[in-house]
């Protein structure tokens, strides 16, 4: 069913975003005349099926992704992800680098984006059967990692305050960790964590590695429930300037 409060007669006005990960798939429309979210929408995968079937299940269930948007935006989350410096970066070799760190999986497509504000570009990947059934409904559709509009707004923020800033976004079963010196990226990853003792030996780990100051410097961290609330607990034995921000706060695209 539509929500009464939203006119999609106006559809082709309107943009509408998706954001495709392992946890679910979360749905949102934006007005950019009235400049408002006007419906958000998540929804549960089933574990027993492709991720394909799984959309190919929301388009059927959903009767807002019908409609025809001015623009659709597909965002990727997860942490099979690289960044290449972009003096270093060539469209033909995508596939080439992005496999140097990962195994291949079937069935998949490699894509790219460019952060001119991080001087990188990264590659990500996505099941070509999802890819196509995306491109199908939506012929316009840009696909894009989660990573990168997050990168790039961090890379700006980053700028004020503490020289060397670590933020860390914590996810269902990994976490990504952004840290940046005066806006400088130092280090874009993500690591596999099964528990809290995995996350906080990740970070510690990395932030030995980039010389940073535990008295100084600090730590950001986003997302993640009570998940989060646990790590900065537990960070703040070791670190201390650690600081919680919530994702919406942010006010990144």
């Amino acid at each position: 069913m539509l929500p009464d409060s939203v006119d999609f007669n106006k559809s082709e006005q309107y943009l509408l975003s998706i954001r495709l990960g392992a946890d679910g798939f979360s749905f949102s429309v934006y007005n950019p005349i009235r400049s408002r979210v006007v419906l958000t929408q998540r929804k549960e995968i089933e574990t027993e099926l492709s991720m394909t079937a799984n959309m190919r299940k929301a388009l059927a269930e959903l009767d807002f992704l019908s409609y025809t948007y001015k623009q659709t935006n597909a965002l990727i989350a997860g942490w099979r992800f690289t960044l290449i410096p972009l003096e270093l970066f060539a469209e033909d070799r995508v596939e080439t680098c992005f496999y140097y760190n990962f195994s291949p999986e079937e069935n998949e497509t490699v894509l790219y984006d460019t952060l001119p504000g991080n001087g990188a570009a990264i590659l990500y990947a996505l099941d070509k059967s999802l890819y196509d059934l995306l491109r199908e409904q939506y012929p316009q559709v840009r696909f894009q990692s989660s990573v990168s509009s997050l990168a790039e707004h961090l890379a700006v923020k980053s700028r004020l305050g503490a020289d060397k800033k670590m933020y860390v976004y914590v996810r269902p079963g990994f976490i990504e960790v952004y840290a940046y010196e005066r806006g400088h990226l130092m280090l874009l990853n993500a690591y596999g964590c099964k528990n809290g003792s995995d996350r906080v030996y990740y970070l510690l780990y990395a932030w030995k590695q980039l010389a940073m100051d535990q008295q100084a410097d600090e730590l950001c961290i986003m997302g993640g429930g009570e998940d989060k609330d646990r790590l900065v607990e537990e960070m703040r034995r070791f670190i201390r300037c650690v600081t919680v921000h919530p994702v919406s706060g942010f006010n990144f695209p």
